[in-house]
């Protein structure tokens, strides 16, 4: 299954994958306000045996390989089931694909995504407070905090897509 977007296809990960997340999952600099740092080579394969039995489950539930339309490995997105608020998407790109409208470009996709395969559940998005780029892209993208919350030891805000039809 390839998915696209404008400039980016998504693809839920395989096993073959396991380079391409760990260059993301082990940067300090993406990782930084996700788990406070990049997470070694062993965290890394726990994390992704983790993805790729996740992905086998065939409920749209997915984390995605985000790569550009010639192949080159981007980031990676994820849409997973949230208990109790809803359908959440989440987000890392590696830093030389920053402030190039990428994330705005995944949000829109994960969205449209959510909206087509999960037409019932709330789209949402749990973000570290301290990272504002994130914030605004999100709040670009119509999503709204409606609450502040700890996860995963960490303060967040809890945003939710409000469609403005």
């Amino acid at each position: 299954m390839y998915l696209k977007s404008d400039r980016l296809k998504y693809r839920p990960y395989n096993a073959f994958d396991f380079k391409d997340f760990s260059d993301i999952f082990c940067n300090d600099q993406v990782m930084l306000y996700i788990s406070g740092r990049g997470n070694s080579s062993k965290v890394a394969q726990k994390k992704f045996e983790d993805i790729i039995a996740k992905n086998t489950i065939d409920d749209g539930f997915f984390f995605f390989k985000v790569s550009l339309r010639d192949g080159t490995p981007i980031g990676f997105a994820k849409i997973v089931f949230f208990e109790g608020e809803g359908v959440e998407i989440g987000y890392a790109i590696l830093p030389q694909f920053w402030r190039q409208g990428y994330t705005s470009e995944m949000i829109g996709f994960m969205k449209k995504y959510c909206l087509e395969n999960h037409p019932k559940l709330t789209v949402m998005a749990v973000v570290n407070t301290q990272n504002v780029a994130s914030i605004q892209a999100l709040e670009k993208a119509t999503f709204k905090i409606y609450k502040k919350d700890v996860f995963r030891d960490d303060y967040c805000w809890f945003l939710r897509f409000i469609p403005t039809h």
